[in-house]
């Protein structure tokens, strides 16, 4: 191997070391964004509705993206009805992680899914629980 080739193989694994970081770590919602997953839910304190990115070991209430308190919480879907809801808080206990089954308001379905914006397009929004003092 010449020294073009040595230069040309190392700017090579250069340029592919620093697209996969760009793509892996970064992603394309911001720094370490594509290592925690996103959650499409709705702040209680100020109704801000969007996205929070939480790691695996966060649970709900996350901290809202919009104004910074511990009042975010996850919108979940039942497709029988086509309700877009955030459940009862009591579903929610501190340290407990999600709750196996949460059951729609209006149905009382109890195979309800968190709501995927992209997949749950069309959809009715029931009243949000009132937030705990």
């Amino acid at each position: 191997m010449n020294q073009r080739q040595t230069v040309a193989a190392v700017v090579a694994v250069i340029a592919l070391g620093g697209a996969g970081y760009l793509y892996f770590v970064r992603g394309n919602d911001g720094p370490g964004q594509a290592q925690r997953p996103r959650t499409s839910g709705v702040c209680l304190a100020t109704g801000w509705q969007g996205d929070a990115y939480a790691h695996f070991t966060e649970y709900p209430p996350l901290t809202c993206p919009d104004c910074g308190k511990q009042t975010f919480y996850p919108y979940w879907y039942c497709e029988e009805s086509g309700v877009r809801f955030v459940p009862d808080l009591r579903v929610f206990q501190p340290g407990g992680g999600y709750p196996y089954s949460v059951r729609c308001p209006r149905s009382g379905n109890p195979s309800c899914t968190p709501w995927i914006p992209e997949i749950n397009t069309t959809f009715t929004d029931h009243p949000l629980p009132k937030l705990r003092p």
